[in-house]
């Protein structure tokens, strides 16, 4: 299997068809045969791996997501105390023309400060396969 024929879902997700149908005959009907560096064992092991990366993947796609969520907490937290630190500023600086100015200038629209919010149906966790740049693209 090649890097870019790598693919990754739920921690579960199965490998693709075709390479379960020759793992399924090595466990079957080709599990005493050996070619050359190549039989049941080795195709276990192989396979063995291929999980535990899908599952380190997933484990890594699960902490991405919960630092995307704690960022989002963060910077609306910081748009909110910028908000009030703005008001009594603006409060503060009533004789100062300079510093009234300067706060003036400063617009805090919340939609283009606030984070994005992801719009749509929420993405199916399991049943379907992804690739690997589609998993990439889950990161960014």
């Amino acid at each position: 299997m090649t890097s870019s024929s790598k693919s990754s879902g739920a921690a579960a997700a199965p490998p693709p068809d075709p390479v379960q149908a020759v793992l399924d005959l090595f466990e079957g009907p080709l599990a005493d045969i050996q070619f050359p560096d190549l039989d049941r064992e080795t195709l276990r092991e192989v396979a063995g791996e291929v999980e535990r990366r899908r599952a380190e993947l997933c484990a890594a796609l699960e902490t991405v997501q919960a630092a995307r969520n704690n960022l989002d907490d963060g910077q609306a937290a910081l748009l909110e105390q910028v908000r009030r630190a703005h008001a009594y500023a603006s409060v503060y600086a009533e004789g100062d023309e300079a510093l009234s100015a300067a706060l003036a200038d400063i617009k805090l629209d919340a939609r283009k400060l606030a984070p994005k919010q992801k719009r749509g149906r929420p993405r199916k966790k399991s049943g379907k396969q992804q690739t690997s740049l589609s998993v990439a693209e889950d990161a960014a």
